[in-house]
């Protein structure tokens, strides 16, 4: 193993060790769901160890050739679809006939694996390199079609219905780790296609596939980051957004003729929950104080626009957004 896949392997364990301890330490939420959650990660993290070459090699030596560390990545990733398939399930709306056949997949998945797995022993299949070519196929179609039939669709839908800003950027990477993997998947069928057809040396194929194991990396380790943590990285964004609602709160309080005491408030611009709240109480302030403005005072436009935007049954970070586009920079 080499010195930076080393170094992740050991960052990954200690990132998920760290999450798993704050997750049961807060004791929030339904326990059989963050269980479930967390058994993900660990398959997630146990698959990622054993990628690579090196640790593949090796492995197997110790189990006398046989393809141990192959069906490990094959076992524990088609059960993170599964999971996650079950866990999304519950959310996503009118799931239609095609995703409720994926229930399916695990326990045919399963059944091949073992099956396979067993006539390779039978057969005293050994440090066979094809059969690795054949198992990650398998494993990759069968994650693919979770993905492309029930995964993604409700990732999307998930991130449509966020308000949580952070969230939906969870919401984005984990969509984006779907797709890689979907063109993974892509790959490794086509790799496949060349061990079989015999139509080149596969090896010389391999380096162009690595970037795309390389992004799938990076989106699963931004999977385990905490949504909290991704929101330091949008303080910039938040701040203008709260700038902008403030300029437009001042205008209201002006034309209304109304007195805010706000501005008595003392902001700390590196606290997240103290500028989402600062941008929730301006929020407030508009729509509780925009219908006191009087068309007399020339402000008939701005009466028009905010009514547009109420009117428009936007759920909250939607409005956030359409108040703030108002005094645009």
């Amino acid at each position: 193993m080499s010195i930076g896949k080393f170094a992740l392997v050991i960052l990954m364990w200690m990132l998920y060790a760290t999450m798993l301890i704050r997750a049961f330490a807060k004791k929030k939420g339904d326990h059989q769901f963050r269980f479930w959650v967390w058994v993900m990660f660990f398959l997630a993290c146990l698959a990622f160890t054993f990628a690579g070459p090196e640790i593949e090699h090796y492995t197997d030596r110790k189990f006398g050739g046989l393809p141990v560390s192959t069906y490990i990545k094959f076992f524990s990733l088609t059960q993170i679809a599964h999971i996650y398939y079950l866990i999304t399930r519950a959310v996503t709306p009118a799931p239609s006939r095609l995703f409720q056949w994926l229930k399916w997949l695990s326990p045919l998945s399963l059944i091949g694996g073992i099956a396979s797995f067993g006539l390779l022993m039978l057969l005293d299949i050994r440090n066979e390199p094809n059969t690795r070519y054949y198992v990650s196929a398998a494993r990759d179609i069968v994650v693919a079609l979770y993905m492309i039939v029930g995964i993604i669709p409700a990732n999307l839908y998930m991130r449509r219905n966020e308000t949580v800003p952070t969230m939906r950027v969870k919401h984005v990477l984990n969509t984006l780790l779907c797709y890689t993997y979907v063109l993974v998947a892509v790959s490794s069928a086509f790799s496949l296609v060349i061990v079989i057809f015999e139509l080149g040396d596969i090896e010389t194929f391999l380096p162009l596939f690595l970037p795309l194991t390389y992004a799938c990396y990076f989106f699963f380790l931004t999977a385990l980051v905490p949504h909290r943590w991704i929101a330091v990285l949008l303080i910039p964004v938040r701040l203008r957004t709260y700038f902008r609602l403030r300029r437009l709160q001042h205008e209201v309080a002006r034309l209304a003729q109304a007195q805010t005491n706000y501005d008595q408030v003392t902001l700390n611009i590196l606290s997240v929950g103290e500028l989402e709240l600062a941008i929730y109480q301006a929020v407030i302030f508009i729509l509780d104080h925009f219908t006191l403005i009087s068309p007399k005072a020339g402000s008939s436009d701005l009466y028009e626009q905010l009514s547009t935007v109420v009117r428009s049954d936007l759920s909250y970070a939607a409005l956030v957004e359409e108040l703030a586009a108002l005094y645009d920079d």
